[in-house]
């Protein structure tokens, strides 16, 4: 499910699935850059993408300043946080 709503006045994207979820390992490989288990498979003569591990990093911010996620597994439950407004915030 892709909605967006409002929340404290700002525009929130929010993408929702009924998958398996991320173990923490998973998730922190995710959160992490240059991480990938995809293989340079050829799909229609193309190769490809997501073969370098920054997708949903850079993907994520170019769309928002800030991405929340939160997974379930069998045997966890974790959230993960990239943000720019904590960085800008800090001054880092």
């Amino acid at each position: 499910m892709i909605d967006l709503q409002k929340m404290k006045g700002q525009p929130t994207l929010i993408i929702m699935d009924n998958g398996y979820g991320m173990g923490v390992e998973k998730l922190h490989q995710m959160l992490g850059f240059g991480h990938s288990e995809k293989t340079s498979k050829v799909v229609d003569g193309r190769v490809a993408i997501g073969r370098y591990g920054n997708g949903f990093k850079s993907g994520s911010m170019r769309i928002g300043k800030d991405a929340l996620v939160l997974t379930k597994c069998r045997d966890s439950q974790s959230v993960g946080f990239l943000s720019q407004s904590f960085l800008n915030e800090i001054k880092a």
